[in-house]
């Protein structure tokens, strides 16, 4: 037992002895912070040996050079850059995470153009309506005639009453067209017939021509580039100015053709006959019934030997129409007349009374009827006359007595019906293409528009709106105040107080001065009127040459025209008178923004601002034939 306590005690003092050398050698801990921790906001040193903090605490982030130098990754900085958009709005994100930018989303600015997000800019359908523009080059194309037998008797010979008596024939003839410059690779080369042609101008010393090609023919683009057997070369001999006619037809394609009414295409072309240099010519379009895509009229072309009555109808407001029945062997264009609701008096906007029969009451067709001929019990001739009779009757009685009436089922009668005095004109007449027609007959003041030289049509197809469409304007070498004692002063309403009875038929309605007004609105907006005045300018600079060579070929032009005003006789170049046409123009077109519009210069108001504040959907002027909608 006492060995076992021996044992024991000496084990203990071993272990004593031990501690004791231990503790003699073990010196204190020094601690080195050289490893950093961190969490997101701040950052320390931390001793490696045993994770003692410094004692110099915790300190936040720097990210001054990026990466904090503990390793706490820099927080993101944004860049937005980055443009995204829906149809209204549009904002900026960061492209790294997709964050939106603060300042947040705004509306789109079209101002330019498409907007600076991407999001592009909305078709304006009515601007694109309205963006006719003339090709006007300094490289003229020219137009070849070669006739058959090599003579001139065609063009220099035929005179009015040669015409009456059905002696102007057509002559056969090659017929090329070249362009120039840039249209240097356009040529065509076509067998046709070729005749003077006109009423009144036909006795000029250059006389209008008509050109009908053995096959249709695409001309120079006009028109889309459709094609025609029939075209027309316009010798513009009254108009010193030369650009009459050309102005009527912009303003045609311009106020008529943004609402899908037909006015012809047009260009400037140099006629060569036998090449012998002819003149400065107008391009245009046969006024005929060939409707359709890129067509001549809104109505149809007349199906050979069709004998029914639903057809489409081209006819002519006509005061030369008796000229027409009269000529032998059935020549001319077959006529009918009008009884404008008995003769029931009208009364203009100036509040003068007229007979209707003081401008005419004779039609000219222009469409193809079959059987040909004129006959007083042709089936054809006879519809479109009682039809024609019953819609005046119609809107006559609506606006001037307040009786309602409307067509039967099959269109050769009327009977009474209810609704507002618009509401049931509009049934029978195409209103919108009245309003234009009424405005670019404003603009023009054509001495002849109570006479002739005024169109419309009514398809009534099956698939024809049924209506009286007014369309095709045309002949205006006399109109823009040239003529001594028509509108010289651009001042007061011309078409309103003519003896024309459709154009006065609707003048003193309320809603129909609202739609005239909302239309010109347009005109404004979109340009039209400045650029008219601009056109005139631009044809006198670049055509100088060809209205210079024109002269020399016609020097008799120069002695005057005993219809024109004298200060018009007095011009020796065609400078001068285009000068005459843009001051009269410009005045006019002040004067109708009087009635009309804001009564400011025309050619102060920038393109493209709206220069009045109505709406142009107010008085229901949206509706022409199905919706019109206008995107602003």
């Amino acid at each position: 037992m006492k060995r076992v306590q021996r044992i024991a005690a000496m084990l203990v003092c071993s272990a004593l002895a031990f501690s004791f050398v231990a503790c003699a050698h073990d010196a204190p801990h020094d601690h080195s912070y050289t490893q950093w921790e961190h969490d997101e906001e701040q950052h320390w040193l931390v001793c490696p040996d045993d994770g003692a903090i410094d004692p110099a605490g915790k300190s936040a982030h720097d990210f001054t050079e990026g990466d904090c130098v503990c390793g706490q990754p820099a927080p993101h900085v944004h860049s937005y850059t980055k443009w995204e958009h829906d149809e209204e709005q549009h904002w900026l994100v960061c492209p790294d995470d997709g964050a939106i930018d603060p300042a947040g989303k705004s509306a789109h600015d079209f101002t330019e153009g498409d907007c600076v997000c991407g999001e592009e800019a909305p078709v304006d359908a009515r601007a694109e309506a309205y963006a006719f523009r003339p090709v006007i080059s300094k490289d003229m194309p020219a137009v070849y005639i070669e006739t058959d037998d090599g003579s001139f008797d065609f063009v220099t010979k035929p005179n009015l009453d040669m015409k009456h008596q059905d002696q102007v024939n057509y002559v056969g003839a090659t017929v090329s067209v070249y362009g120039y410059g840039e249209e240097q690779s356009y040529s065509l080369t076509a067998k046709a017939q070729v005749k003077a042609r006109g009423n009144y101008t036909i006795n000029y010393e250059k006389k209008p021509i008509r050109i009908k090609f053995e096959k249709k023919q695409s001309v120079l683009g006009l028109n889309g580039g459709a094609k025609y057997k029939s075209w027309v070369l316009l010798a513009d001999w009254k108009d010193l100015s030369m650009s009459n006619n050309t102005m009527a037809f912009y303003f045609g394609k311009t106020i008529l053709g943004s609402d899908g009414y037909y006015s012809s295409d047009y260009r400037n072309v140099e006629v060569y006959i036998n090449n012998q240099y002819w003149g400065m010519y107008l391009l245009v379009e046969q006024q005929e019934a060939k409707g359709g895509e890129n067509g001549r009229s809104s109505v149809p072309e007349v199906e050979d030997d069709y004998t029914g009555t639903d057809i489409g109808y081209f006819v002519e407001y006509d005061g030369y129409y008796t000229d027409e029945r009269n000529m032998p062997n059935n020549a001319g264009d077959p006529t009918f007349e009008l009884n404008y609701n008995n003769y029931a008096r009208l009364t203009r906007l100036n509040n003068t009374t007229f007979d209707p029969r003081e401008g005419t009451i004779g039609y000219t067709i222009k469409n193809d009827i079959y059987p040909e001929g004129y006959s007083a019990n042709h089936p054809q001739i006879k519809f479109i006359q009682s039809y024609l009779n019953n819609a005046y009757k119609i809107a006559y009685e609506a606006v001037y007595n307040r009786r309602m009436y409307k067509f039967n089922d099959d269109y050769t009668g009327i009977q009474s019906t209810s609704g507002s005095p618009k509401d049931v004109v509009s049934a029978v007449i195409d209103v919108q293409s009245l309003v234009d027609t009424y405005i670019l007959n404003e603009i023009a003041c054509d001495a002849d528009i109570s006479w002739s030289s005024f169109y419309l049509s009514v398809d009534m197809t099956a698939g024809g709106s049924k209506k009286v469409i007014f369309e095709a304007p045309w002949d205006f070498d006399s109109a823009f105040g040239i003529k001594n004692g028509v509108a010289n002063n651009a001042q007061g309403m011309f078409a309103a107080n003519s003896s024309n009875p459709w154009l006065v038929l609707l003048v003193r309605e309320s809603w129909f001065r609202d739609m005239v007004t909302a239309k010109w609105a347009e005109l404004v907006q979109y340009g039209v009127l400045r650029t008219a005045l601009e056109l005139v300018e631009e044809q006198k600079a670049t055509f100088a040459d060809q209205y210079r060579a024109n002269l020399q070929r016609w020097p008799n032009r120069l002695n005057g025209d005993v219809e024109l005003l004298p200060e018009i006789n007095s011009y020796r170049t065609q400078g001068e008178a285009a000068d005459y046409l843009e001051r009269w123009l410009h005045n006019r077109l002040n004067y109708l923004n009087t009635q009309w519009g804001d009564g400011t210069d025309v050619l102060a108001q920038p393109a493209g601002e709206a220069a009045a504040a109505v709406s142009l959907c107010e008085a229901e002027v949206c509706l022409v034939g199905e919706e019109r909608k206008i995107v602003r």
